[in-house]
């Protein structure tokens, strides 16, 4: 009888352990799953703010070109 209780007591510290050990792995594995979704999450939103326009109004920014510098027309004058 004294080696089975030595055994489920064995058990029992070896469980108390094991536990918080295999729960710390996983919380270690899910705050590195956050950290690559808040990087792309991140990524996307400078990818949107670092637009010129916005993605719908895209194909009409291929048709007119901007040209930030003013000209000037045949009489002098300088025209924006």
């Amino acid at each position: 009888m004294q080696p089975m209780r030595w055994a489920l007591i064995a058990a029992a510290l070896l469980m108390l352990v094991a536990i918080p050990i295999y729960q710390g792995a996983k919380e270690k594995q899910r705050r590195v799953e956050r950290a690559k979704a808040d990087a792309l999450l991140l990524e996307q939103v400078d990818a949107g703010v670092s637009r010129a326009v916005p993605q719908p109004m895209e194909p009409l920014l291929r048709l007119v070109t901007w040209d930030a510098t003013p000209k000037e027309t045949e009489e002098g004058r300088r025209i924006q």
